[in-house]
């Protein structure tokens, strides 16, 4: 409803993605550092190089990640655009040491 008002006033921004704190992307007990906020920042940054848009969303889980995409999204989240992305990362990204996948993913 408040996005369709915003269009119809021709709000250009009308259709932004929702952009919560990153600390609600910590799972509730971990303790939320400056860490864990850089790596879950570098996690959404990474998806949305290898394409994935609207609304997603790293949750940090301590040793691993939870990845949120719209459904629309999912056949863009494969690990060969992970890969494809792999050259363009420098090495010593915020992902490193993170989670292995995530870890291979960064090139690290």
């Amino acid at each position: 409803m408040i996005r369709e008002a915003a269009q119809a006033l021709g709000i250009p921004v009308w259709d932004a993605p929702a952009a919560p704190c990153l600390s609600s992307r910590v799972m509730y007990g971990l303790p939320v550092t400056v860490e864990r906020l850089r790596q879950v920042e570098a996690g959404e940054a990474l998806l949305r190089e290898i394409g994935i848009s609207g609304d997603l969303r790293a949750r940090h889980h301590g040793d691993h990640v939870r990845i949120e995409v719209q459904p629309e999204q999912i056949p863009w989240s494969s690990v060969a655009g992970l890969e494809s992305s792999r050259a363009s990362r420098p090495s010593a990204s915020p992902m490193c040491g993170w989670i292995p996948e995530a870890t291979a993913a960064a090139g690290c």
